[in-house]
């Protein structure tokens, strides 16, 4: 059999972790390998450039917009679900949502009000003090001023793209809610790309959410997009539809975990007994994952571990 049909170690511990879930089926999950395909054939040196090409350019349109010296540097880039790379901010934002070209995509853009608050307190000729109070909801003017800090980032990653191809924007939408997020849904694959923003002492930040897909098609695609790679990744879902079913797996019954203290572990010896709670009752596991319960019993002089309850 050729190897590249064969499912390596890993390929097959992440088969199993993704369909722990009983209601997984195999199209789902090759539908999610395809999507790691995409993400796969990105060109990460092009997207890395653009990511650091974004925050400079940035900086300068910032600087001179409130004529005061602004510092943006990449905090974090991750590749993910929009509900995912949304949550766990505890800041209120305001979000604008654009339309890019070519190809028509839809992108947002995430303004935490701290930044606003500071902007605005530079534009007016006001101090900016971290200790300052941030302003609770930004209301009409906040939201206006807060749109076109949003269309300078877009402008910044315009800028940033310029070596790869023309892309233009248009303002779809400025909203103050996330639920209120529309032409992307929360499920949709982007590409986050969050900046530290600092201004004087305070730090804040700012997000920018990028399709995959407008990712996959703008930029030049790196060697993983060759016909070799893709016959390999073909080979790799074939494997999956044709081997997984009647492949044979390992399983391990274990009795019951103990807890037992470090010192009294090491201080085991020969003839010392460990007591467990019941030496009829095991767990039936596959890469460490449990899967049953079962009960110790014996059938024709074979000892067997009967099934009694789904994990």
């Amino acid at each position: 059999m050729d190897d590249s049909n064969i499912l390596s170690t890993d390929e097959v511990d992440a088969l199993m972790k993704a369909a722990q879930d009983k209601d997984t089926d195999l199209s789902k999950l090759l539908s999610r390998a395809s999507t790691t395909d995409e993400i796969e054939s990105l060109n990460y040196k092009a997207i890395s450039n653009i990511v650091e090409l974004t925050w400079a350019e940035c900086e300068k349109i910032f600087s001179n917009f409130i004529r005061k010296k602004v510092i943006i540097r990449t905090k974090e880039t991750k590749f993910g679900k929009v509900a995912e790379c949304l949550e766990g901010k505890t800041e209120k934002h305001v979000y604008s949502i654009f339309r890019i070209m070519p190809n028509e995509y839809y992108c947002l853009v995430a303004l935490p009000l701290p930044l606003l608050h500071q902007m605005i307190s530079a534009l007016y000729g006001g101090s900016i003090n971290g200790k300052d109070a941030v302003i609770e909801a930004p209301g009409n003017i906040g939201i206006i001023i807060a749109e076109k800090i949003n269309e300078l980032i877009m402008e910044g990653f315009i800028l940033a793209c310029k070596d790869y191809g023309q892309v233009t924007s248009e303002l779809f939408k400025t909203i103050t809610l996330p639920n209120l997020i529309s032409k992307l849904s929360m499920e949709d694959e982007v590409y986050s790309m969050e900046y530290t923003v600092t201004i004087g002492d305070t730090e804040s930040g700012m997000t920018a959410l990028l399709p995959v897909g407008f990712l996959q098609k703008f930029i030049p695609k790196n060697e993983l997009d060759s016909p070799e790679s893709k016959k390999r990744y073909q080979s790799w879902r074939k494997a999956i539809e044709s081997q997984v079913v009647d492949s044979y797996v390992s399983v391990v019954a274990t009795l019951p975990a103990i807890n037992i203290k470090a010192k009294d572990l090491l201080a085991l010896k020969n003839g010392d007994v460990i007591p467990i709670s019941d030496p009829t009752v095991v767990d039936i596991c596959l890469n460490e994952v449990k899967l049953f319960k079962a009960s110790v019993a014996q059938a024709n002089s074979i000892l067997i571990a009967k099934i009694v309850d789904e994990r």
